[in-house]
C-alpha cells in the first residue's frame, strides 16, 4: 500500500458521530441474504468469492452471525462527494463507491479479495482510517499489517483486488473508510 497523505480536515465530525452513534448494515448477514451468497455457492456463480467463503465455512466462521457494519449510499445520509485526494475523476467516466466499516471490539472481516466486483476496469481503491491507530486495531493488506496510522491517513492499494482483512481485538471501536473508482465504459 502506497500513503498518500492525510486528510483528517476532510473528515466532517458530524460523519464520524453518525457513525459512533448508530449501527449500520449488519455483515455478513446482510449481504448472504441480498445477494444470495449460499445459493450462489450451490449454483458456482461468482466462483472466486464463493471460493473464499467455502472456505471460511471450512474454518468455523458463522457467516448468518455479525461480523461487522457497514454504511454505505443506502444509509449514510450525508454527501461526501470526491475525496480531496482524488486527483485523476472525470466526471461522466469514472464512476464511485464508498464504503464505511464500523468494527466494535469482537468484531472481523476475514481475509479476502474483492476480485469479484464487477467495476474491475482501471479500477483504484483508497483506504482511510477515521479514528488513530489503537493497540488490537488490525488491517493486514497481502502479507503487511498496516500500523500505526492517524485518523485520516490515506493509502492506495497497490493491487485493488489483493487479498486484505481486518478485525477489532482492542478496547474502542474501529472506524475505517474506503473509496474506490473505476471506468464505467
Amino acid at each position: 500500500m502506497k500513503f498518500i497523505g492525510n486528510y483528517r480536515e476532510w473528515i466532517q465530525d458530524e460523519w464520524l458521530d453518525f457513525v459512533k452513534n448508530n449501527d449500520g448494515i449488519e455483515q455478513p448477514k446482510a449481504e448472504f441474504v441480498d445477494n444470495d451468497i449460499e445459493g450462489a455457492i450451490e449454483r458456482g456463480d461468482r466462483a472466486e468469492f464463493c471460493e473464499f467463503q467455502k472456505q471460511y465455512g471450512s474454518a468455523g466462521y458463522d457467516f448468518k452471525s455479525l461480523l461487522y457494519y457497514i454504511f454505505d449510499g443506502r444509509n449514510f445520509p450525508f454527501d461526501i462527494g470526491i475525496p480531496p485526494w482524488v486527483t485523476d475523476y472525470k466526471e461522466g467516466i469514472t464512476g464511485t463507491y464508498f464504503n464505511l466499516f464500523k468494527y466494535k471490539p469482537g468484531h472481523i472481516l476475514p481475509i479476502h479479495s474483492d476480485r469479484v466486483t464487477k467495476y474491475e476496469n482501471n479500477c483504484k481503491r483508497y483506504w482511510m482510517s477515521w479514528k488513530d491507530y489503537e493497540p488490537g486495531h488490525i488491517f493486514i493488506y497481502d502479507d503487511r499489517l498496516i500500523c500505526p496510522y492517524k485518523a485520516g491517513d490515506v493509502f492506495e492499494f497497490d493491487d485493488p483486488f489483493a487479498v486484505h482483512g481486518a478485525a477489532n481485538i482492542g478496547l474502542s471501536e474501529r472506524i475505517t473508510f474506503q473509496f474506490t473508482m473505476y471506468d464505467e465504459q
